[in-house]
């Protein structure tokens, strides 16, 4: 029986061993139909994938059940650096989380802003804020010199600049004005006045007008006297007592006497007494104390004093050139003579800054100095300021607008990183470049890789066309 079983087993065995070889040989004669049938019949046409469609996403691979779909790398997304501005406004543009910037904001230095203002109108989201300073000169203290004009680069700074001259005819050349000059402007030649004993007859007038100067004249023999003993009135018929024009000289016991309270010193009688007998009054000179004033000059009616001129002397004059119109000269009010005037400018107009005009660099008051404080900054208080809820790191103030004083900066963490795309985060779903997170500095760029479709393994079963978000993916003509 065992034998028999066997013998059943073995030609059951062959039996099924020979099904199974002709099944085989049916499935394979039965693929190759298929394959034939799945290159020639339609509608089962091949798939394609359009290149310029194509992201290199790699999301249609999972569709795929025959890894027909070839992508060998996903294409890359990453920053350009050298465009960014670190704005962060695309961070939340990535569903992700695969883009990281750095946590920066603006700040305005306070030390060094002088609040132009002029980086206001460049911040569209309104966050700068400048306090409104304004510059006005006071018309009270200032001299209308004009030199603060050329030092506004907007001209806004309206001056009437008057004119400065000495008045030859009147000027004593004394010279006291020059000093005044710190521009050496004017020219003066300074004369010297020296005292002739000779035609000196006493009369102290000068003496008067020294006294505030120089002080230079003082009496050596204070008041006119006649000499005891050698006056003949009877021979002269009293000829100083008719000349005197005050009275002061008296004849009698046959000698003449002079009054001194009431003696002019005016000198009549020296010339008409024939016996020379009247001692005048005398000067003395202290040349060393002299101040060149030459208010002695004039004030001598017997030419007792020499007005000496230098070589090379000329008229004195202030030279248009060098003068800078300070006033420095005329307000000091050093020339007696009044010689030195001023000649207002025609038309004359106050003294002002157009506000239209003025930026609101402060070089009036920075670059110049105003010898005289009459340029004031006007400030309404507060200090200037980036309102960091308001900015939106847009970075217009510092690169659409340079801050004359670069007194506005970019703040960076210590541990501040370059903006970058994490690849182990990333998908290379493109919708940061799709939806435009970088509309402004186009910062996100990528490198593109192409997906294809291999012929050979495809079976046409069409899963992936509807996978392709982009439209990439379809069936070849």
């Amino acid at each position: 029986m065992r034998k028999n079983n066997e013998s059943l087993d073995r030609r059951d065995f062959l039996k099924n061993a020979g099904r199974y070889a002709a099944g085989g040989l049916l499935l394979a004669s039965f693929g190759g139909l298929l394959q034939a049938c799945k290159k020639t019949i339609e509608p089962y046409r091949f798939y394609h994938i359009r290149p310029e469609k194509c992201i290199g996403c790699g999301e249609c691979l999972e569709y795929c059940y025959y890894d027909a779909i070839d992508l060998p790398e996903r294409s890359r997304y990453f920053i350009k650096t050298e465009t960014c501005i670190e704005c962060g406004k695309c961070v939340s543009g990535c569903s992700h989380s695969a883009i990281h910037i750095a946590a920066i904001r603006y700040e305005i230095d306070k030390a060094t802003c002088i609040e132009c203002q002029q980086c206001v109108p460049v911040c569209n989201d309104h966050a700068i804020h400048i306090p409104a300073v304004f510059y006005q000169i006071d018309s009270q203290t200032c001299r209308e010199c004009g030199q603060c004009v050329p030092h506004c680069p907007q001209h806004a700074i309206q001056i009437s600049v008057p004119q400065y001259t000495i008045d030859q005819g009147i000027c004593t050349d004394c010279g006291k004005c020059a000093p005044l000059c710190t521009h050496s402007a004017i020219h003066v030649h300074q004369c010297d006045y020296i005292l002739n004993q000779n035609n000196c007859v006493g009369c102290g007038n000068c003496l008067t007008q020294c006294q505030t100067e120089g002080n230079c004249f003082t009496w050596a023999v204070a008041n006119y006297s006649v000499v005891q003993g050698n006056c003949v009135p009877s021979v002269c018929n009293k000829v100083c007592q008719t000349t005197c024009p005050t009275g002061a000289i008296t004849v009698s016991s046959g000698q003449a006497h002079i009054n001194t309270a009431l003696c002019n010193k005016c000198g009549e009688c020296l010339s008409v007494c024939p016996y020379h007998n009247i001692i005048p009054a005398k000067v003395q000179q202290n040349t060393a104390t002299c101040t060149h004033c030459g208010k002695c000059y004039p004030v001598c009616g017997h030419n007792a004093i020499n007005k000496i001129t230098p070589t090379g002397y000329e008229l004195a004059y202030i030279d248009q050139q060098a003068c800078v119109h300070c006033g420095d000269c005329y307000v000091a009010g050093v020339c007696d003579s009044g010689a030195l005037t001023k000649t207002p400018a025609s038309p004359h107009f106050p003294p002002a800054i157009n506000q239209t005009d003025c930026n609101k660099c402060s070089e009036c008051v920075t670059v110049f100095t105003c010898p005289y404080q009459s340029i004031i900054k006007n400030h309404p208080g507060g200090e200037p300021y980036i309102d960091t809820a308001a900015c939106t790191l847009c970075s217009n103030c510092t690169t659409q607008f340079s801050c004359p004083h670069s007194s506005i900066s970019k703040w960076e963490p210590a541990n501040h990183f370059d903006p970058y795309i994490s690849s182990g985060e990333c998908t290379s779903c493109g919708d940061c470049i799709a939806n435009h997170i970088c509309p402004t500095y186009q910062a996100i760029d990528r490198i593109l890789h192409k997906a294809v479709i291999d012929e050979d393994d495809c079976y046409k079963c069409g899963k992936c066309e509807p996978s392709c978000r982009f439209g990439a993916i379809h069936q070849r003509n």
